[in-house]
């Protein structure tokens, strides 16, 4: 018998933008390395991985992590996460 249950069409998913700048002088604020950063965000979550190479493409803005990730980063950097997101007019969020 074929499957005849229909399947809802899939919502995209989107990461929010983030502020690469914000995140980069954030981590330099504190006197952070990338895998330093990395390592402190494995034990604030192992189960979230942070990958030190994906770190720095969040800081250069060429992708934007996951909410997931996002909010681990901003923990370990003392941040509000909104500190660290685009608003889409343009702008930073943080005013």
């Amino acid at each position: 018998m074929p499957n005849t249950k229909v399947r809802k069409p899939r919502t995209p998913w989107s990461n929010p933008a983030i502020n690469g700048s914000a995140l980069r002088d954030a981590r330099l604020g504190k006197v952070m390395t990338l895998v330093e950063v990395c390592e402190a965000c494995a034990r604030l979550n192992p189960l979230v991985p942070v990958d030190d190479s994906n770190l720095s493409r969040y800081e250069r803005g060429e992708v934007s992590p996951s909410p997931k990730r996002l909010r681990i980063i901003a923990q370990v950097l003392g941040l509000d996460e909104d500190d660290l997101l685009i608003d889409r007019r343009g702008g930073s969020k943080a005013a």
